[in-house]
């Protein structure tokens, strides 16, 4: 049977992770392609940080250069806050094995011995 995942659910995460990214930023401007914001990873001056999401997860860029850990921790946020819930991976199926007539006959001869 296999796994239903309601992909609404996983979107709705990720929209409501987009919402609490950019309720923590200061200066936020819409852009056309997402927002532009105050970094605040470091003594931004002019918004140097640039973002955008996806339905797989949440891009940003800090002009000045500061790396993804540095920001997400100065958000206090987590890393996994900005991709979407991976979906279970579905149960796998059990092979049988499969027996070769060469064996059954190797088997038989070494039975009559």
């Amino acid at each position: 049977m296999p796994i239903r995942v309601n992909q609404n659910l996983i979107m709705e995460t990720l929209n409501e992770n987009w919402g609490l990214f950019c309720s923590k930023l200061k200066k936020v401007k819409q852009t056309k392609n997402g927002i532009e914001a105050l970094c605040p990873s470091h003594n931004d001056k002019s918004p140097s940080l640039t973002a955008s999401y996806t339905k797989e997860k949440i891009l940003f860029m800090c002009q000045a250069g500061c790396s993804f850990e540095s920001v997400v921790s100065a958000l206090g946020m987590e890393p996994n806050d900005f991709f979407a819930p991976e979906l279970p991976a579905p149960p796998k199926k059990k092979v049988a094995k499969k027996t070769t007539t060469k064996k059954i006959i190797k088997k038989k001869s070494k039975s009559k011995k």
